[in-house]
């Protein structure tokens, strides 16, 4: 059994070529409305807890009873065999 097209049509795969223009048979346009109702969600959640991460924690921290360390400002100079070597610089 031989089926033949028209001259001017030519079946590929599923997708139908007549004279340069393409029909896919679907519909190809992508459905945002999923989108856009996450996205409104996520929205309202941000607006709620944003004034309550804006509250602090009140805290008492102790005072420091620390000592400031004691450096020495006099470079090291450390010479061996006629070459220098110089620490802390």
């Amino acid at each position: 059994m031989i089926l033949s097209q028209p001259s001017s049509q030519c079946a590929l795969g599923g997708l139908a070529f007549d004279g340069g223009k393409f029909d896919l048979g679907q519909n190809s346009d992508i459905n945002v409305t999923p989108f856009v109702d996450v996205m409104l969600v996520l929205l309202i959640i941000f607006m709620v807890t944003a004034p309550l991460l804006t509250a602090g924690v009140p805290l008492e921290l102790p005072e420091s009873k620390g000592q400031q360390l004691q450096t020495n400002k006099e470079p090291l100079t450390i010479s061996v065999a006629g070459q220098s070597v110089t620490a802390g610089s």
